[in-house]
């Protein structure tokens, strides 16, 4: 049985989790907790978007999900000087695209359509 759709998306994740791990590696230190307004600093922004995948792709009854668990505090609650390190963020994102490659890979194009988590906070969305 072909798996089309599921190997496109697990490249598409992959080829997303690339752009996001090369985009974060391209700040330097001056630049990477500096922006005009509260969400145009590039740490925040980097750190809302990592977090969001392990939001996402957490396993499957793992109850609620605790914003910040990994640095202490989620991104709107630390200061731009509190945020975390690139390579922190790069190290968590790793761990994630290996959490994300696994999940996609237990599922079959035609069982797509199907709820994966009934109980889950994202019925709909998080599949």
């Amino acid at each position: 049985m072909t798996q089309t759709i599921i190997d496109e998306l697990a490249g598409a994740f992959k080829s997303t989790i690339g752009l996001l791990r090369e985009t974060i590696g391209n700040f330097d230190d001056d630049t990477w907790t500096r922006g005009a307004t509260l969400f145009q600093v590039p740490a925040k922004v980097a750190y809302h978007d990592v977090e969001c995948l392990d939001f996402y792709f957490r396993p499957a009854g793992s109850g609620k999900f605790a914003w910040g668990y990994r640095f202490g505090k989620p991104w709107w609650e630390l200061a731009n000087e509190e945020q975390p390190s690139q390579e922190a963020l790069i190290a968590y994102l790793n761990e994630l695209e290996e959490r994300i490659t696994a999940h996609l890979s237990h599922f079959r194009d035609e069982t797509l359509g199907e709820i994966q988590d009934p109980g889950g906070d994202h019925v709909r969305t998080r599949r």
